[in-house]
């Protein structure tokens, strides 16, 4: 029986290559679900359907129920969205902001995941391209992945204890969720034990 993967699009905007992935992912693969941020909804508002949810990342009561559905999953997968394009002003504070989230989720599933056997978690964190050229942008995504890899270590070494496993995985590119879809089955194996480490694809 294949695993049942939870994706999280967490962010205020995401890009071209992301939404068409999702559609290309929900054929392939109707077991799959999707939380999708509501600050995504202007993009996103077709995706809301029986396998995907609108969360509210500041509304903790919202966020738990959703988890419930955590019974039917096997691999958490959270992937934050900054939109680069922005003012430097706008860039800093979106990534104050997402990452504000990621931390909310992260407490929101933390509780309902401990008590779960058999579930993994996975962090999405995107190279920073060669493409940007201002370096106040570049340092800001640069402190926006380094806040995700905290997360990610700090939730893994609480896991760790449950034998749950928190891993990293860094993309050169956005439209790549089958890669991702094909590492989650690779790592299913009962017989691979692997818990914060960085796979990049």
């Amino acid at each position: 029986m294949n695993d049942r993967n939870l994706y999280m699009f967490i962010g205020k905007k995401m890009c071209n290559e992301d939404v068409k992935a999702i559609y290309k992912m929900m054929d392939l693969c109707e077991t799959n679900l999707l939380f999708i941020d509501k600050d995504c909804l202007n993009e996103l508002s077709v995706f809301e359907n029986r396998t995907s949810e609108i969360i509210d990342c500041y509304d903790e009561g919202n966020l738990k129920n959703k988890f419930e559905l955590l019974s039917q999953v096997n691999n958490i997968v959270l992937i934050p969205s900054v939109a680069t394009c922005f003012c430097v002003e706008d860039i800093m504070s979106e990534c104050r902001e997402t990452l504000t989230k990621i931390f909310l989720v992260t407490k929101a599933f933390y509780r309902v995941a401990l008590s779960k056997k058999n579930v993994r978690v996975w962090y999405v964190n995107n190279i920073i391209s060669d493409e940007i050229k201002n370096l106040y942008v570049t340092c800001a995504l640069e402190c926006f992945n380094k806040g995700i890899d905290s997360i990610a270590l700090v939730l893994g070494n609480e896991f760790s204890k449950k034998k749950i496993n928190v891993n990293i995985i860094k993309r050169t590119d956005s439209c790549n969720l089958e890669k991702i879809e094909k590492i989650l089955s690779y790592l299913s194996q009962d017989i691979l034990y692997m818990n914060l480490q960085s796979i990049l694809i």
